[in-house]
């Protein structure tokens, strides 16, 4: 007589002594990381002077800063290049130590790029996240977001100016050589244009394309030029001195800048003077302009002014020291500026102190301003400055699990215990308890939840301990070789049956199988 197997039902059951648990699985596909929102978002402060024109006016609402440090990024020289802020929110600057330093939001250092002389230069960064350099070397750097050089295009003297970036791609910059360049996106020449004297500007660009730099030291002082390279006109104030600052753009197509003649110039679109305003010193700061039009600049006579559109006063600001730096202007209208006395100013719209802020020496590098509202300056004591607002801190802490596993903390694994940091106000932590296997996740002690991935807000002082609790059974993947599903065998026939069993750790386990025939 032949019986048929018809179905192989195999069961393990694994007994042991201690608690009844039902093991969890651990996905190794999870993701923990970051959100890309801000890597797909446009950069809050991509260039000198924020954008194409030189405005320096930023989108975003600085109202609740006030005045306190967040951190300091020291390098070993002073700091006079402009900070720009990438896409992803890594802060880029120069300093007189010959390097470009890209730093994370907490201050900490994510890389350096090192040329071959001081970096006065203020980067501008693509679209594509390419960051964009000049240094006293001679050199335009290209240089990729992860640090490693791209390109270099060599002119043939220091490269004081910073670059700014066409619509297209084209990269203009000036050099100490007399000429504004315009560099394609792979580093060749497109052409040059010689304006008789140094080019320390940083160019601007108007809506029709039309780029403005300065000449330097001989008449004329302003240039207008078409993007094929050729002169569309020059403005000379028939002074025969320099151009101190870089031009900016107003909405209607005015062009302003400062001279050293003591001026600020109102330059029309067709090159002819509009207006000019007089102050007791070298205009070394480059113009920027507020939503209202309203014209906003420092003066080596110690003064930030702010003009009306038809060049009258508004107001002027005093300071200590000379104001070499160049405005920058929140949404919500407050103007920050770096002066030689040693202080950041916040100023309200109507020209009254907001706050101020002091470095160690002066400050000649010009304002940037991050999505979240915070000003990054950088100064002659070798500091870059993130400057915000006051927030309470909270102390963190995780003691060491009861039972078997461990715990992630915003996608790191602790592996020291116990776990203890310090959150400011309103920061979520992400957190997931990761058990060994045979143990499952029981709770939070400290907290009222019970999900392994859980979200806290720091809010208070927070202490909790995971629990962990061994499991009884634990289920393992089985995978019969033999006997085949339908075999047929005689009756009281001896059967091997052969077992892979997957996912099985080191213990003592009692085993039980079971055939239904």
């Amino acid at each position: 007589m032949k019986v048929k197997i018809l179905v192989l039902t195999i069961t393990i059951s694994i007994l042991f002594s201690g608690i009844f648990v039902v093991g969890d699985e651990i996905d190794d596909n999870e993701e923990h990381g970051k959100s890309i929102e801000n890597e797909i978002e446009g950069s809050p402060w991509p260039c000198f002077g924020r954008d194409r024109k030189n405005t320096g006016l930023s989108p975003y609402d600085t109202n609740h800063i006030d005045g306190t440090e967040k951190w300091r990024f020291e390098t070993e020289g002073s700091v006079r290049s402009s900070p720009s802020i990438g896409a992803d929110d890594t802060i880029y600057v120069g300093s007189v130590d010959n390097h470009l330093y890209a730093i994370n939001q907490d201050g900490t250092e994510k890389w350096s790029f090192e040329t071959n002389e001081q970096v006065r230069s203020s980067p501008a960064i693509a679209d594509d996240g390419t960051i964009y350099v000049g240094s006293y070397d001679n050199n335009l750097y290209a240089i990729d977001p992860d640090g490693t050089e791209k390109w270099r295009f060599n002119t043939d003297d220091i490269i004081y100016s910073s670059p700014t970036i066409d619509e297209d791609g084209t990269i203009y910059v000036g050099s100490n050589d007399n000429n504004l360049y315009a560099v394609n996106p792979d580093g060749t020449e497109k052409w040059s244009f010689d304006t008789g004297y140094n080019c320390r500007s940083s160019p601007a660009i108007a809506d029709d394309g039309t780029i403005h730099i300065d000449s330097g030291l001989e008449e004329p002082e302003l240039f207008a030029i078409y993007p094929n390279g050729t002169k569309r006109w020059s403005f000379d104030p028939g002074f025969g001195g320099t151009m101190k600052s870089s031009p900016s753009i107003a909405d209607d197509g005015t062009i302003y800048y400062g001279s050293v003649d003591d001026n600020l110039y109102a330059v029309n679109m067709d090159g002819t003077e509009k207006w000019r305003f007089k102050t007791e010193g070298t205009v070394y700061s480059s113009p920027t302009i507020g939503e209202d039009g309203s014209i906003y600049f420092g003066s080596s006579d110690y003064y930030l002014y702010a003009l009306n559109p038809d060049g009258t006063e508004k107001w002027r600001f005093h300071t200590d020291g000379h104001v070499r730096s160049s405005p920058a202007i929140g949404g919500d209208g407050t103007i920050y500026v770096g002066s030689y006395d040693n202080n950041l100013y916040a100023i309200d719209p109507d020209g009254t102190e907001k706050w101020s802020f002091k470095a160690d020496r002066g400050i000649r590098s010009s304002p940037s301003i991050g999505r979240d509202g915070t000003i990054y300056v950088g100064s002659y004591d070798n500091n870059l400055y993130a400057v915000g607002e006051e927030v309470d801190e909270h102390a963190f802490k995780i003691e060491e699990p009861l039972g078997n596993g461990t715990v992630e903390v915003d996608g790191q694994e602790v592996t020291e215990w116990p776990y203890e940091e310090v959150y400011e106000e309103g920061i979520e932590i992400q957190l997931e308890a990761l058990p060994e296997q045979g143990w499952q996740f029981e709770g939070w002690d400290g907290i009222d939840e019970t999900d392994k991935e859980t979200t806290i807000i720091m809010n208070e002082d927070k202490e909790i301990t995971p629990v962990f609790e061994r499991t009884d059974i634990v289920d393992f993947e089985l995978t019969i070789n033999e006997p085949r599903d339908g075999e047929e065998f005689e009756e009281n026939e001896n059967v091997s049956i052969d077992i892979e069993v997957e996912n099985l750790y080191q213990d003592d386990y009692e085993v039980e199988i079971r055939l239904s025939i």
